[in-house]
């Protein structure tokens, strides 16, 4: 007798597999685009600390400059920014006229023992540095300032993620 059978019907058969297909799928689903999103974390992660470190390079630096001596910098300024604001120079405390600029390789910085040194990673874009100078003007007692401006992304990334951030720098020693 087949009613006294215990067994499945081909459509019971047929609704758990397509039950079963729906929850593999969804959990596929959530486990790519948790993959997806880890990986922006992370580019957006290593975007931080490569900005972070030319920030902080750029701030320790700059910060030591002295009055221009005439040579690298026109006497009476402390720093020199060119015309398009994507370069500064500036005269640090052991007297060496240095630089920063943006090359085809990255964030250039140079000093005038002709040493030169690429501080950025080759894998990140630099698309905008600029910086803008503050001077201090006869006795108004405030202290030249450099504010810059730096805009990265990761190269083949599209870039997104990008990240801009904006800082601004006082001398060290103060201009009285």
């Amino acid at each position: 007798m087949i009613g006294n059978k215990k067994a499945f019907t081909l459509i019971e058969l047929l609704v758990v597999a397509l039950a079963l297909s729906i929850v593999v799928g969804a959990t596929t689903g959530i486990f790519v685009s948790a993959i997806k999103v880890q990986k922006y974390n992370l580019e957006h992660q290593e975007i931080f600390n490569q900005v972070g470190y030319l920030a902080n390079h750029m701030t320790r630096a700059i910060r030591t400059a002295v009055e221009g001596d005439g040579v690298c910098v026109a006497k009476g300024k402390t720093y020199e920014v060119s015309e398009n604001h994507g370069q500064i120079k500036f005269i640090d405390s052991q007297g060496n006229c240095q630089e920063f600029l943006v090359t085809d390789q990255g964030l250039l910085f140079s000093r005038t023992n002709g040493q030169e040194t690429l501080i950025s990673s080759s894998n990140f874009d630099i698309s905008h540095l600029e910086f803008n100078v503050i001077e201090s003007l006869g006795g108004d007692k405030k202290q030249p300032r450099v504010t810059f401006i730096i805009e990265m992304s990761r190269f083949g990334s599209g870039g997104d993620p990008n990240i801009i951030i904006q800082t601004t720098v006082s001398k060290r020693n103060i201009d009285l």
